[in-house]
């Protein structure tokens, strides 16, 4: 019998022990670890997105700005029939095919976590009127401001300034993992219509131009519906960017190019800065930034002449008559010719090894031309023999 009553003081010691040590990891050790988790499932972070920075041109006009625009939103969780809702809105605020697409497939979402929808982006002068006078219909919207991108210049500018776009999750994830902000998950799925820089500029210098996210903290109830604000951080806004490019040369070369495939950059040779830079056709990346219909960019997309392709960094073109002035450097360099050496110019060059004949731009020729003036009349034939006449692993090495 005693022994058996070792036994169970044994075992009901071991068992309090176990349960004394579970109680002071609990209260004590891990106590932090709970109370972090405690509070990530009391509360949600929201992003708060940041003014973007202004793009300049050289002489300091704007190029690319920031305006207010109103959008529609409303209280999803105080909706009863998101359908009923629309229906009563259409005689006041017209919604297109995909806006209402885009609604009624984010209502039920939003009103599960008690989140705002918005209704309608950019809402004309028209329509704010209208709302503003029947909105009493509507107590459970609101018209609110935000900031959206504005190019002064939409198609002059359009490959070399680029535009901006929605965020997407892998995007919205390298942001935040740069400024350690943690719960990227939480912070996405809460965030609504967040841009950053997709093509040209905007894109290059998109970590100066967005500047830092900021964020609000929610108390959240255990269905994870927003309860209320509990900290505001506020977001550092985007630095200005002062570009190289001149609004004038660009409207030149952009008119010169009379919306023609092609493109023109034009570069300033003492600094190798770019003073133009424009690809035609062009589009407006107004459109694209801030809400352009599906149908309007398949349009685009579908486009043979490409106006989506720029065409100044990413076509293959020859080198044309702008190859002229290097070979005739090439040539005095290396004592091929001298200022005072001449030739006649039928109008084509005959290839000595095949006897293949290239042609001049000008029938008949230019005559009689020295360098200067072979320069001047642009002359194929003059410069077909110099380039012939030179060593061409070295010439190749003088033009790269």
């Amino acid at each position: 019998f005693f022994n058996r009553l070792v036994v169970v003081y044994v075992f009901f010691g071991f068992v309090f022990s176990f349960f004394l040590y579970q109680t002071y990891s609990l209260q004590v050790s891990e106590y932090k670890d709970y109370e972090t988790a405690a509070i990530a499932n009391k509360t949600k972070e929201v992003l708060v997105q940041p003014v973007r920075g202004i793009i300049y041109d050289r002489s300091g006009k704007i190029i690319v700005n920031n305006v207010p625009t109103y959008d529609l939103i409303v209280k999803a969780s105080l909706i009863k029939s998101i359908d009923a809702f629309l229906s009563d809105l259409s005689p006041i605020i017209e919604l297109d095919s995909d806006e209402l697409d885009y609604v009624r497939e984010n209502f039920d979402l939003k009103a599960r976590y008690n989140r705002e929808l918005i209704v309608k982006k950019n809402l004309s002068k028209e329509e704010i009127a209208k709302f503003e006078v029947r909105g009493y219909k509507f107590p459970n919207a609101f018209i609110d401001v935000r900031y959206s991108r504005y190019n002064n210049y939409p198609e002059l500018f359009s490959h070399a300034v680029g535009y901006v776009g929605g965020v997407n999750n892998d995007e919205l994830a390298s942001i935040l993992n740069s400024q350690a902000l943690p719960q990227i998950e939480t912070i996405f799925k809460y965030s609504n219509g967040f841009q950053i820089g997709k093509t040209g500029l905007e894109s290059t210098y998109d970590q100066i131009l967005r500047g830092k996210y900021g964020k609000k903290i929610f108390e959240v109830d255990a269905r994870g519906r927003f309860v209320e604000e509990r900290e505001f951080i506020k977001p550092t806004n985007g630095e200005n960017l002062f570009t190289t490019l001149d609004i004038e040369a660009q409207q030149v070369a952009y008119d010169q190019m009379d919306n023609r495939r092609g493109a023109v950059v034009a570069i300033e040779i003492d600094s190798g800065s770019i003073v133009s830079y424009v690809s035609t056709p062009s589009f407006s990346t107004n459109a694209i930034s801030n809400g352009i219909s599906s149908r309007a960019f398949n349009a685009l997309i579908q486009d043979n002449d490409k106006p989506f392709f720029d065409r100044a960094s990413q076509g293959r073109y020859s080198p044309a008559s702008t190859i002229k002035p290097a070979i005739a450097l090439f040539g005095i360099e290396n004592n091929i010719i001298d200022w005072d050496f001449s030739m006649e110019d039928p109008g084509y060059f005959i290839l000595p090894e095949d006897q293949r004949v290239y042609r001049g731009w000008r029938k008949g020729g230019h005559g009689n031309v020295n360098l200067n003036k072979a320069m001047i009349v642009s002359s194929n034939t003059f410069f077909f023999s110099l380039a012939y006449k030179s060593d061409i692993n070295k010439l190749i090495e003088h033009l790269s």
